[in-house]
């Protein structure tokens, strides 16, 4: 390997970081003005577009982060749980009371949808989400959170007890409804603020 001079080493330390310097000094605007008007060097051009695409990806997963912060929040989990075992209610409902026709897809992925829900739902309810975002959920849970998870773990062995020997009829459906909605109701009793 060739001796380098002190000068030399310099210079290609300066050549090495000069686009990114002139790029610091005169921003992204004006590196894209160089590069758009032809004035720009080559190198000036490559780590204006790098930068470009790490500041861009950057902003991209700060927004996505946030966004997935946001909806972590119990409260509003919680709420998409219930939700979700509202919609598969009323569905099973739907095919109980004849207004759709029997599909057994549709029935197994409804008591799929209630078992799981029913399972996770407990871990929504940390200590400091008692208020906010509109709940509905009733100071009884916090006070009493082993019978809320205890009532909440019924209605999810309910739901596999279900799926383990599945409706096949509009009246076995409804006698899952029966069986469900009396597990339901206990809860929304003792741990839904009436509204």
């Amino acid at each position: 390997m060739a001796y380098m001079t002190k000068s030399r080493h310099r210079r290609l330390i300066l050549h090495k970081i000069s686009p990114l310097c002139d790029l610091v000094a005169t921003g992204i605007g004006g590196m894209l003005r160089r590069i758009t008007s032809g004035t720009a060097r080559p190198n000036q051009e490559k780590h204006c577009m790098r930068l470009t695409s790490l500041v861009l990806g950057a902003a991209l997963g700060c927004v996505c982060l946030s966004a997935a912060f946001a909806q972590e929040e119990p409260q509003a989990v919680r709420q998409s749980q219930m939700k979700a075992i509202g919609q598969s209610m009323g569905a099973l409902g739907a095919i109980a009371k004849g207004e759709k026709p029997y599909d057994a897809s549709v029935v197994q992925a409804s008591l799929e949808t209630i078992s799981a829900n029913a399972k996770a739902f407990p871990d929504q309810f940390p200590a400091g989400t008692e208020t906010g975002m509109e709940t509905e959920a009733a100071p009884a849970i916090w006070d009493n959170a082993e019978d809320f998870r205890a009532k909440s773990d019924k209605l999810a062995g309910v739901a596999d007890t279900l799926l383990a020997a599945m409706p096949t009829d509009q009246a076995g459906v409804g006698g899952a409804m029966k069986a469900l909605g009396a597990t339901c109701g206990d809860c929304h009793e003792t741990y839904r603020l009436k509204r």
